[in-house]
């Protein structure tokens, strides 16, 4: 953060350091406002405090305007600046009441056209000034009004008028003023009636160019956003146009372009030039005339921006290297294949994008417009939406051989097959080497097979489905040919297919060294991992994986085999993974901070599917203990069962010995089975847990009812033989060390959590003494 203050001191320490700081602070003086505020909003947003700072400098910079220059002000933008936080309403007149219901929000609406009565009250209620000065129309003077903004170089605060002896105009060498550097909040905020000084209606015809579009003005908020657009174009011409001939950069209003391509001649060192997107024609546009003269007049306007990169490259070869177009209202009436003609059209003309580091939305038409001599040696970063379509991506990232970040949609099946081959080649020569006891130099021939098919450090991959279906080879092409350098996957599966979709990830997956995350999203369908990919993953921090998964039968979860992440810190399982996972690898995450297993939604989305209670036990081998662990009621369906029996029915699933040394665990969230399943024990291994959350809501509460058991309040024996506690009392198998967790302030436990007759007190006292610090 750059100290604002700091730099006003030395400003004022003498005359030549004065000169460097200023330079300094006025050289791009919008971006460094924005830079210093960020972070310094009161009680308002951050946005909302760069807005503020950059009207701020606006009035400054306005008001240190020389008086012939400012007396050439449009009236409008002269009383804008004057504007203090009390505002005067239109004098009223004979029609009072008239022109009060003129002035409301609603009323402006209440017809399809305008009649030539409302336009009459419409100019009464506005109470236009024309051509008068300031002290005419409001009988103050500086003084009195709102005091002038400060420069940057620290003015005191009970100075009104920064010295007029200073030209803070001549540091200016970027100016990129935005819409931000009008705030309409001070000047007209949203809850007043008309402003006291806005813009004609007839001015507002004339600025449209477009007579025939006047009676779409018919509401007030419609007026006030178009004054705000006049006073942007008024302010950032005001602050040009002395200075044409010293900016490098500049912002340039698009409805406004005429009167800079008639400037064009004296912008002589001019890199980068912004169209800032804003339209004048504001408002509903009814009829097909009107809306075709509003396509129109905006079409006649893209032209002209195309022309004013063409001239000034006619007269200034090369020299202006970036002309961006940004979002915004102007593109709401213009089709996309309008705007990408345009572009190309200007990028076409520009030179090439030189010293490329990244590569998105903004700049990818100019790479567009002439691929094939863009050096993209350089690029680290690729950004590239839904919209952003390149005819060879495949080429592009091959070109890119410094990448470390890539975030786009989905290719193609086989989109990266290219890298599996370069990573096999390598490795290959990489062996041949080895073999040869060659092990720090490569063979000439080694090394230009490296040099042709090296691979991108590529850090960070984010790949999703948008209009194409994303492949599941893709990725696991990925992570096999950048095992070595990435550190972040993330992978979204959305498309919203008919049919629900199996995703299979992790097959050839090899060890990913340096992983720190991982994040697989589902929208429609089930997630099934390799059994081995959280064992390839030995270094990974966060891992979350989600799918929707609405029912699923035992017999058909094959387990994944145990992994050993000793880094993990947050580990989230939705869905297929979750019913997948094994608990076993819960032994080696000491360091595991938050953990949510969540089983798949039903249909309700307060629900959470759970199978037929045999059928979850069964597929444990825990059928016969079932009434000492999740006792059900009466109502449910109950079968005996011998141990015997139970292995004979097939045990399929993993042991869960609810046991895991987890010193570190704040969250803990379950539902579905997990939460069904849960053994209180764990919380004895869990000193830091902070929140719980369990959910058994299911779509069978009768059958899926938890009743809470003495062995709930007690830790077990130190015997985990199913088989031996079978053979022991439900007494003897306790121990006289009750389960206390002291750190948890939050409980949730939906569904329905009952307390046994064997328990000797109430589901409250039950909490109390199990959580005695919860808040």
């Amino acid at each position: 953060m750059i100290n604002i203050r700091a730099l006003a001191a030395l400003a004022r320490t003498n005359k030549h350091l004065s000169s460097a700081t200023l330079a300094f602070l006025y050289k791009d003086p919008y971006w460094l406002a924005a830079l210093s505020h960020h972070d310094h909003g009161r009680d308002a947003s951050a946005e909302d405090s760069v807005t503020r700072a950059s009207f701020r400098l606006t009035r400054m910079l306005l008001c240190c305007q020389p008086t012939v220059v400012a007396a050439n002000f449009p009236t409008y933008l002269s009383l804008a600046l004057r504007i203090s936080d009390t505002y005067v309403q239109p004098e009223s007149n004979d029609d009072e009441d008239e022109d009060e219901d003129m002035a409301g929000e609603g009323d402006w609406n209440s017809s399809d056209a305008v009649s030539e009565k409302a336009e009459e009250s419409f100019l009464r209620a506005v109470s236009v000034i024309s051509g008068g000065s300031v002290d005419e129309l409001d009988g103050t003077n500086s003084s009195d009004g709102q005091p002038v903004e400060k420069p940057l170089d620290g003015t005191d605060d009970e100075q009104e008028t920064p010295p007029s002896s200073q030209d803070y105009l001549s540091y200016i060498r970027h100016l990129n003023m935005d819409q931000r550097a009008i705030d309409m909040t001070t000047i007209w905020p949203e809850w007043e009636g008309l402003c006291r000084y806005p813009v004609s209606f007839e001015d507002y015809v004339t600025r449209c160019h477009a007579d025939e579009l006047k009676r779409s003005l018919y509401n007030i908020w419609n007026l006030r956003k178009l004054y705000h657009i006049l006073l942007y174009q008024e302010a950032t011409w005001a602050l040009a146009n002395p200075i044409l001939e010293q900016l490098q950069s500049l912002y340039i209003p698009v409805s406004d372009i005429r009167r800079y391509l008639g400037a064009v001649g004296r912008l002589s060192v001019l890199e980068t030039a912004r169209f800032i997107m804003e339209s004048t024609l504001v408002g509903e546009i009814r009829g097909n005339e009107e809306r075709e003269a509003a396509v129109a007049n905006k079409q006649e306007i893209l032209k002209l921006a195309v022309e004013f990169v063409q001239e000034h490259t006619r007269i200034f070869p090369a020299l202006l290297k970036t002309a961006v177009f940004s979002d915004g209202d102007f593109w709401i009436d213009i089709d996309d294949r309008r705007r990408e003609e345009t572009e190309l059209k200007v990028f076409q003309i520009l030179p090439p994008l030189t010293g490329v580091t990244s590569l998105t939305h903004h700049n990818l038409p100019a790479y567009l417009a002439h691929p094939l001599s863009t050096d993209l040696s350089h690029v680290k970063d690729i950004i590239l939406g839904p919209k952003d379509k390149v005819d060879d991506c495949v080429g592009l990232l091959q070109r890119c051989r410094s990448l470390k970040s890539l975030n786009i949609d989905a290719i193609g099946k086989g989109a990266f097959k290219w890298a599996v081959e370069a990573k096999r080649r390598v490795e290959a020569q990489t062996r041949v080497n080895s073999a040869r006891g060659d092990h720090n130099v490569f063979t000439k021939q080694g090394k230009e097979l490296i040099t042709q098919h090296e691979l991108a450090p590529l850090a960070k991959i984010a790949i999703r489905e948008d209009k194409g279906v994303l492949h599941t080879d893709e990725l696991d092409d990925i992570a096999f040919a950048y095992s070595s350098t990435l550190e972040k996957i993330s992978a979204f599966f959305s498309l919203d297919i008919l049919l629900p979709r199996t995703i299979h990830i992790g097959q050839g997956w090899v060890d990913l060294l340096v992983l720190k995350q991982i994040a697989i999203f589902v929208a429609r369908g089930a997630l099934i991992l390799d059994p081995l990919l959280l064992s390839h993953c030995p270094t990974v921090r966060a891992v979350e994986f989600r799918d929707i998964t609405l029912e699923y039968r035992c017999r058909d979860i094959v387990s994944c085999q145990p992994a050993r992440l000793e880094n993990i810190r947050r580990l989230v399982l939705v869905g297929w993974s979750a019913l997948t996972f094994h608990p076993d690898t819960l032994h080696s995450t000491r360091n595991l901070r938050e953990l949510r297993l969540l089983a798949g939604a039903s249909r309700r989305s307060d629900r959470h599917f759970i199978p037929p209670v045999d059928d979850l036990e069964r597929s444990y081998g825990t059928l016969y203990d079932t009434a000492s662990t999740t006792t059900t009621t009466s109502a449910a369906t109950t079968t005996e069962t011998t141990p015997s029996e139970s292995v004979t029915l097939g045990i399929i699933r993993p042991h869960w010995s609810w046991n895991w040394d987890l010193p570190k665990l704040t969250i803990l969230r379950l539902n579905g089975e997990f939460a069904f399943r849960f053994q209180f024990r764990m919380l004895r291994e869990c000193p830091a847990l902070i929140d719980l959350n369990l959910d058994i809501r299911s779509g069978s509460e009768l059958q899926h009812t938890r009743v809470l058991t003495i062995a709930d309040l007690f830790m077990p024996s130190t015997s985990d033989d199913p088989a031996t506690k079978a053979k022991t009392s439900l007494d003897t198998c306790l121990t006289s060390e009750r389960i206390v967790a002291p750190n948890i302030r939050e409980v949730v436990m939906n569904g329905a959590w009952v307390v046994g007759d064997g328990v000797d007190m109430s589901a409250k006292e039950f909490l109390k003494d199990m959580f005695p610090h919860l808040e």
